[in-house]
């Protein structure tokens, strides 16, 4: 478990977070249709987002920091998954994050179905 008590997010990570919540999430929600999947991989990428191979990431997921994300190949987020990371997260390949639920900074290993709420 990571300790966030002594968390202090300097002037140029609230500056990236917040060109993140106002110009990245409306872009990502906006491309919705599975035919634009590599375009919100691409916004994903853009800020900062490690992605290991091939993925999809539903529109409708909420992601706190992308730049602290790392996906794995053949993994896949799901619809309404929140990811609060605002340390590294790893997600492992051949992993899929079932709808609805919530990862906060863990990392996830390979060959894994999550689902339900995390326990922190």
């Amino acid at each position: 478990m990571i300790d966030l008590s002594k968390y202090h997010e300097s002037w140029p990570g609230r500056k990236r977070r917040w060109l993140w919540v106002l110009a990245g999430v409306p872009l990502f929600r906006i491309l919705f249709l599975q035919t634009f999947k590599k375009c919100r991989n691409f916004i994903l990428r853009t800020f900062g987002m490690t992605e290991r191979g091939t993925s999809l990431v539903y529109a409708s997921a909420r992601i706190f920091a992308p730049w602290n994300l790392v996906i794995g190949d053949s993994s896949c987020i799901g619809p309404r998954v929140e990811i609060y990371n605002k340390d590294k997260v790893a997600i492992g390949n051949n992993v899929v994050v079932a709808a609805t639920t919530y990862i906060k900074d863990q990392n996830v290993p390979d060959n894994v179905i999550v689902f339900g709420q995390s326990p922190n």
